[in-house]
């Protein structure tokens, strides 16, 4: 188990990264992850409805409508009723936020041209376009990322190189792998965090508490509380340590290594995707993750 490759653990970390660079930027401007997200995607998509963004990005309608009335409140983007559709709004940015984003995005392209050393622009189109040939045959709803990859050829940003599409790319293809995995954690009854936490126990016995909280891409704050659920569930058991009693011993239950083992399995599916889908040998891909790791502590330290 030691000795396994996580490859989705490690996809994970760019996500998780670029939260983590970027959200002190976006709390000096009164605005959280998900405001930037939609803000740069009304750029690029000007003049659509909520129903619209909600159905390429996959997400709620009402999560959508809530994120753009605070926006509206912050006086970023205008709402008009549509002409043929007049139970809906037409969305666009403000001048406001049009300037706004000038200078977030700014901070945006500075991560994604650090991560794009590692994974150059042209493999994450090689990757997209892998994906939009064979989507019939995929496990997944690639559907968000293929909107991405449509319009990317539509605009011929090929060309013209926009980096700061990476981030939108990254979000929705990490949401893709939430929403594959979904359906197998509500059948064990546990979150992705949860799972994460339980799978580095059974990767290595006796992890210490910050290898712990890099791997499931969580606050050493947050562990003991989901050690706790964990416990409850009868994944794991805890007990004094008895080489130094400072220490509480975390074991994992046959339940837990059962469920673990069987969501990970599933997962597998989705890592064989992203190896398929990248133009690297495996062992090339590995390096190039393992080097994504690298650049998350440097960017992100604890």
């Amino acid at each position: 188990m030691a000795d396994e490759f996580f490859l989705s653990g490690f996809f994970r970390i760019a996500y998780i990264t670029h939260r983590k660079f970027f959200e002190p930027c976006l709390k000096k401007y009164n605005l959280n992850y998900a405001e930037f997200f939609y803000l740069v995607f009304l750029e690029k998509f000007p003049n659509v409805n909520q129903n619209f963004i909600a159905n390429f990005g996959e997400v709620n309608k009402s999560y959508v409508s809530t994120i753009m009335k605070r926006l509206e409140n912050k006086n970023l983007i205008n709402r008009k009723i549509d002409e043929v559709y007049k139970k809906n709004y037409n969305l666009s940015l403000t001048d406001d936020a049009k300037a706004l984003l000038e200078i977030l995005k700014e901070f945006d392209i500075d991560w994604s041209r650090k991560v794009l050393e590692i994974f150059p622009r042209e493999s994450i189109y090689y990757q997209m376009e892998y994906f939009y040939n064979n989507q019939d045959n995929l496990l997944f709803d690639l559907s968000s990322v293929l909107n991405i990859y449509k319009y990317i050829l539509e605009k011929d940003l090929l060309e013209n190189k926009n980096e700061d599409l990476f981030s939108i790319y990254l979000i929705l293809l990490y949401r893709v792998l939430k929403k594959y995995l979904n359906p197998f954690l509500e059948k064990h009854n546990i979150s992705l965090v949860q799972y994460y936490t339980l799978y580095s126990y059974i990767l290595k016995k006796n992890r210490p508490i910050s290898e712990i909280c890099d791997f499931a891409g969580i606050k050493k704050s947050f562990l003991s509380d989901i050690l706790k659920n964990l416990e409850n569930k009868g994944f794991i058991e805890r007990s004094i340590n008895p080489d130094n009693r400072r220490f509480i011993k975390v074991d994992v239950t046959d339940k837990g290594l059962e469920t673990g083992l069987d969501i990970r399995k599933e997962e597998r599916k989705f890592e064989e995707l992203i190896y398929d889908s990248l133009p690297f040998t495996r062992k090339e891909s590995q390096i190039k993750f393992f080097e994504l790791y690298k650049l998350q502590k440097e960017l992100v330290p604890n």
